[in-house]
């Protein structure tokens, strides 16, 4: 579906995609590197990247064809950059604050990053830009079993709102819509929420990523809260599918949740996931009551995607977790054959 949709959409076409290093950016560069626009180059992909030897090392194969920007997007840019048709604007850092200098980093690079893209593309005749913000921004909901919908106005940034993640999302969609009714750039905001596939941090802030790393490391899946949380997960395939779609045919000025509806309870993902693994070691659950840093119902309502769209998720989570094993062993086997031949 998606090469389809790249293939009817995408010839002749230059993309900038910034935070091109990151599990989205990763996802997204492996379907359209794939098409055959690409293939017979009448895509130009430029990738947008604070350490151009990581994109290489990423995708050696493609040294000669991927173009790369070396640009911190928290400072402005100033060669001056040639067109670009479609900006997919992924950049973000990690929800995880650890000192006041992360925090600011969160935040500079939603913010701060986006006024400086805005600035340094603002000469060009670009027709779409697409942000990758996301469910975050919806206020917290606490043992309220609610999913979560687009809302008409982006919400304002409370003033008493310590999250630097949320906050800065919020700030750069303002910033974008604020450009959109003085433009004729095209801008869609897609809010997005969890997901499973390649390429997913393994040892960050992600239960269901530290799952499969337990799993890799042959020991207990390790849940550090009761286990009640409920989440949904969608598959990266779907989750590029959707984004495609959504910069391709979505209203400028709309916001569309990107996700999926299929509810799973963290104790059930983890326990899915050991048995999809054949984990001997089984499910430990802490029991830890620390407050869960987004909302213990995080699902988003995907009607609007769906209806307007004709979106759909092709990957159940049954499917997800069986297509990630084979992801991991796969490269499990490669690291192996690697690390003997060298």
């Amino acid at each position: 579906m998606t090469d389809t949709i790249i293939n009817e959409n995408f010839r002749d076409k230059s993309i900038l995609i910034t935070g091109a290093t990151g599990f989205v950016g990763r996802n997204l560069i492996k379907e359209l590197i794939k098409s055959e626009n690409y293939l017979d180059n009448s895509l130009k992909i430029t990738c947008v990247t604070r350490s151009p030897q990581k994109i290489f090392e990423q995708w050696p194969s493609e040294r000669s064809k991927l173009h790369v920007l070396d640009w911190d997007i928290r400072q402005p840019l100033t060669e001056r950059q040639p067109n670009f048709d479609y900006i997919f604007h992924l950049a973000g850092e990690n929800r995880t604050v650890e000192n006041p200098q992360q925090a600011k980093l969160i935040f500079d690079t939603s913010v701060l990053g986006t006024e400086n893209l805005l600035q340094a593309t603002k000469h060009l005749d670009v027709k779409k830009i697409i942000f990758a913000s996301s469910g975050a921004v919806y206020k917290q909901t606490y043992g309220k079993a609610q999913k979560f919908i687009e809302s008409q106005e982006i919400p304002k940034i409370e003033s008493d709102d310590s999250d630097p993640y949320r906050s800065g999302k919020l700030r750069a969609e303002s910033i974008l819509e604020e450009f959109r009714k003085t433009s004729s750039t095209q801008v869609i905001i897609a809010r997005m929420f969890t997901f499973v596939g390649p390429f997913l941090p393994l040892d960050s802030n992600f239960a269901i990523g530290n799952f499969f790393n337990d799993c890799m490391l042959k020991r207990p899946i390790t849940i550090k809260s009761d286990g009640s949380s409920i989440r949904s997960y969608q598959f990266s395939a779907d989750m590029v599918n959707w984004l495609v779609a959504i910069l391709v045919s979505g209203r400028s000025g709309e916001i569309y949740n990107i996700g999926s509806a299929e509810l799973v309870s963290i104790k059930d993902l983890a326990e899915n996931i050991a048995k999809v693994f054949e984990n001997k070691f089984g499910v430990k659950i802490l029991g830890d009551q620390t407050p869960d840093p987004v909302s213990s119902f995080y699902v988003p309502d995907v009607e609007k995607a769906k209806n307007e769209l004709g979106l759909t998720n092709h990957f159940s989570l049954d499917d997800s977790l069986l297509e990630m094993r084979r992801f991991l062993q796969k490269f499990r086997s490669n690291l192996a054959s690697t690390t003997i031949t060298t």
